[in-house]
Formats: C-alpha cells, sequence, structure tokens
C-alpha cells in the first residue's frame, strides 16, 4: 500500500540519518525535525506494542515493520529530544571511562560538561535513594539508572577532586 511504500521511505531515510550522524535526528533543529517526529511515533506504537502483545494492527504496523525497528536499537524510553540527548552524554561518558580509565574531571577545560553531567547523573541518584523508585521525580526513567548502574560511579564522590575511581 501506499502507506507501506512511505514508511519504507522514512525508515530508510531514518537508518541513513543514524549511519551518518551516529545519532538521532533532533527535535530542535528544523532540517531534523520531520524525521524526529517519525521516530517519535514509531518508538511510542513500539511500546504500546509491549501493553497490546503481539497485535500489530491495533498499533498500525506489521510485523515485518516491527522486526525493522528492532535491528536500528532504539531506545524506546527515548521518547524526548532530552532522552536522546541524555543517551548521547551517556555513550560519551562510557567513552570516556574507556579511553581514560577515570572520570572527567571539573578542572580540565575539555572534561568540564561531561564532568557537569555526571554530576548531575550522581545527584539525581542520591535523590533515588530519598524517593524510592520514583523515577519521575528525579527526572531519569527506570531504563536510565539501570544504565548508570552498570558504570558503577561512587555516588559519595560528589567533586571532581574525590573522583579516583
Amino acid at each position: 500500500s501506499g502507506h507501506d511504500i512511505r514508511w519504507e521511505q522514512r525508515f530508510e531515510e531514518f537508518e541513513n540519518f543514524l549511519r551518518t550522524h551516529e545519532r538521532g535526528p533532533r527535535q530542535n533543529v528544523s532540517e531534523e525535525r520531520s524525521l524526529y517526529g517519525w521516530m517519535y511515533f514509531q518508538k511510542k506504537k513500539l511500546r504500546q506494542l509491549k501493553h497490546h502483545g503481539s497485535d500489530f494492527n491495533s498499533i498500525g504496523l506489521t510485523e515485518e515493520q516491527v522486526k525493522r525497528l528492532a535491528t536500528l536499537q532504539i531506545p524506546l524510553s527515548a521518547a524526548s529530544g532530552h532522552d536522546i540527548r541524555w543517551e548521547q552524554r551517556f555513550e560519551e561518558f562510557e567513552n570516556f571511562l574507556r579511553t581514560h580509565e577515570r572520570g572527567p574531571r571539573q578542572n580540565v577545560s575539555e572534561e568540564r560538561s561531561l564532568y557537569g553531567w555526571m554530576y548531575f547523573q550522581k545527584k539525581k541518584l542520591r535523590q533515588l535513594k530519598h524517593h524510592g523508585s520514583d523515577f519521575n521525580s528525579i527526572g531519569l526513567t527506570e531504563e536510565q539508572v539501570k544504565r548508570l548502574a552498570t558504570l558503577q560511579i561512587p555516588l559519595s564522590a560528589a567533586s571532581g577532586h574525590d573522583i579516583r575511581w
């Protein structure tokens, strides 16, 4: 159908975008907004699928389309541009740890931005201890909290001077 052909074109456009830019499209960049919207609705449909079992018709996707989307490995929790940016920063941080075998430092200008990101993630995780598992109250998804936990960052280390991993 025409709908399926249009979906296929958008999928290929999205796939090429990921390959070229190594990130998802952004809502706040006018040339990327349309593709961002397409991605947003695909993820919304995939999240609905979790609630509807494998009733593909109910979400407006074919089984084949669902399988194709799965090959892109887009985190479903990342529904907003904010979450996509978080994902990018997380990967930057993970790569930094792997490369330098330490956390970023506040007093090194090229590392300051990543240090700030890490500092706020730790602050949010410490808040989570007080809020139980109310993820919304700290501005992180459950998935993001789990991903941060894999890094084994000491939460008590609030200053760059204390971070020695």
